[in-house]
């Protein structure tokens, strides 16, 4: 009758460490910042891989100075309209025509920079809008569903311990009435045991999860959506660049 009682003391303890193991304390997440604030394991890893994909992406510089291409053309075409009217010296000529030659070829490396840059930048713009969509689709929803299985397990713990109260309430009561039974003693300490377990299992489970978890699993949630909010103005930038390398790229000379 003992063994059968420890297996089921045994049994709820270790479901309890087993639904828990790889994942966090509400509280501790809460003051954590990016992937680090994930609520499980499993989530934290797949966040970083994200967010390597991004810091690899987006770590090329890619410049397309619009402005400097558009006065460069101007300055090639005027030099070469001269060039093709004769309206230079004949001892400028040389000079005249190398210097076209030189402009020429640096509008095409613009050019050809600016779209292998357009590619580079989107790339970025595609990997920063991936990160954003992992937190508000992933990073929300692993943590709503950890909080709604958090609460629900602390719901099945709480029952099970009012259960081993009553029980030991019970023998208690069943005990004082016969002082001189043994049974009735031994059933009182074995639904002490039972209580204890269960005292147990609810502060195992306070200890891995916190206390406050709906409190907290909520500023999790939006600390994710402030995220997206403050990575808007680098998005805005790697679109800025991708538009002004696809410029550069459309300009005719």
């Amino acid at each position: 009758m003992k063994m059968g009682r420890l297996l089921v003391i045994c049994a709820l303890v270790i479901s309890t460490s087993v639904a828990v193991a790889s994942e966090y304390n509400f509280y501790v997440q809460a003051g954590q910042k990016g992937c680090d604030s994930i609520i499980t394991e499993r989530g934290q890893s797949d966040c970083k891989s994200v967010q390597s994909a991004k810091n690899s992406a987006c770590s090329v510089s890619v410049e397309c100075d619009v402005d400097r291409q558009s006065r460069l053309i101007d300055k090639y075409k005027e030099a070469k309209d001269r060039l093709d009217r004769g309206a230079v010296a004949d001892a400028d000529r040389d000079k005249l025509k190398d210097s076209v030659n030189a402009m020429k070829e640096e509008l095409d490396r613009n050019k050809s920079a600016a779209r292998t840059g357009s590619s580079v930048a989107q790339g970025c713009v595609d990997a920063r809008l991936a990160v954003q969509k992992w937190f508000m689709e992933e990073g929300i929803r692993l943590t709503e569903r950890t909080r709604d299985d958090a609460l629900q397990l602390r719901k099945n713990l709480l029952e099970k311990l009012s259960d081993a109260q009553k029980k030991q309430a019970a023998a208690k009561a069943n005990r004082d009435a016969k002082p001189n039974d043994s049974s009735a003693q031994s059933d009182y300490d074995h639904a002490t045991e039972d209580m204890r377990a269960a005292e147990k299992a609810l502060e195992d489970f306070n200890n891995k999860y916190g206390k406050e978890i709906e409190k907290y699993a909520d500023k999790l949630i939006n600390h994710y959506k402030e995220e997206k909010e403050s990575h808007e103005k680098p998005l805005a930038e790697s679109r800025n660049r991708v538009d002004n390398c696809k410029k550069v790229d459309d300009m005719s000379y």
